[in-house]
């Protein structure tokens, strides 16, 4: 190391006096530039308007297209949903359109930041869940919904968006429901129903019936129905009847006011659930 001497001391003196005396440049915006600024954050939300617009449009035409006008029911012409479900690769980039969509809003849910009612954003999320709805009404559709990978994520934020979305949102959380009950009629695995978030909202939908405030009863049995399908002795296994038991109990079901059509559902549930057939004799001792 090179030793200090007073010649080094006073270069380094007179480096730092010219350091001191030298002025730093400070940038200062001009008008131009911000406006030049302005201008892009226009052109950012108007290409972000454009690509709302067009997702909503997409989503109603083809929500219109699997859909039967006379009856509002999903649409009796299977040729449409063939040429839907049976392209090549289109149908997984759909898939994943929804796919993104649903969690990008489920996120938005969980940030308070989702977008009010009117918007496009919040519309071409209801037309989703009414095409995913349409679909699983045909066999190719809950085949498709529950056997690719694609159509599976599908599922899977659809399940995430019951247990996160609030009352308010009833269309929505109505469209949500009604798509996992078309699939849970169709399909035999119940592997993609085993989300312990779906089944205690579906409990909170049935007992507390946070939604009623809202539109009387519809979520509720909306509810009831789906756990009535998931709970089919004919369809379930262990594991999904273990969590489905620890998700809702008898008492809750019992203890149900109401209409005659929600007791009723109630009673069925619990057939399912509670009065399963017995497997061995040490069971019917025990009954007994």
């Amino acid at each position: 190391m090179e030793p200090v001497n007073e010649s080094n001391i006073e270069n380094i003196n007179s480096v730092s006096h010219a350091q001191q005396q030298t002025p730093i440049p400070v940038k200062i915006c001009t008008i131009n530039e911000n406006n030049d600024v302005q201008e892009f954050k226009l052109k950012i939300q108007s290409q972000s308007e454009l690509s709302s617009l067009i997702k909503s449009t997409f989503g109603y035409l083809l929500w219109r297209a699997t859909m039967d006008d006379k009856t509002q029911k999903p649409s009796t012409h299977y040729d449409i949903i063939s040429m839907i479900l049976n392209t090549k690769n289109h149908k997984f980039y759909l898939a994943k359109i929804f796919e993104l969509t649903l969690k990008s809003f489920v996120e938005s849910l969980k940030n308070n930041t989702a977008c009010e009612k009117e918007t496009n954003q919040y519309k071409f999320v209801l037309y989703i869940l009414g095409i995913v709805s349409n679909l699983t009404a045909f066999k190719i559709g809950s085949v498709f919904f529950s056997e690719t990978e694609e159509g599976r994520k599908v599922v899977k934020e659809i399940c995430r968006l019951v247990s996160a979305v609030d009352p308010s949102r009833y269309h929505i959380k109505r469209m949500a429901y009604v798509s996992l009950y078309n699939l849970a009629l169709e399909v035999e695995s119940r592997n993609i129903f085993r989300d312990d978030q779906l089944l205690s909202m579906m409990r909170n939908d049935i007992v507390c019936n946070p939604c009623k405030a809202f539109y009387n009863n519809e979520i509720q049995i909306l509810a009831m129905k789906l756990l009535w399908i998931l709970s089919d002795p004919k369809k379930i296994d262990t594991t999904m009847y273990d969590i489905i038991v620890k998700s809702i109990e008898k008492k809750d079901l019992e203890q149900l006011t109401g209409t005659p059509e929600i007791k009723l559902w109630a009673r069925n549930i619990c057939i399912n659930l509670f009065c399963r057939p017995l497997t061995n004799k040490e069971d019917t001792n025990d009954q007994m």
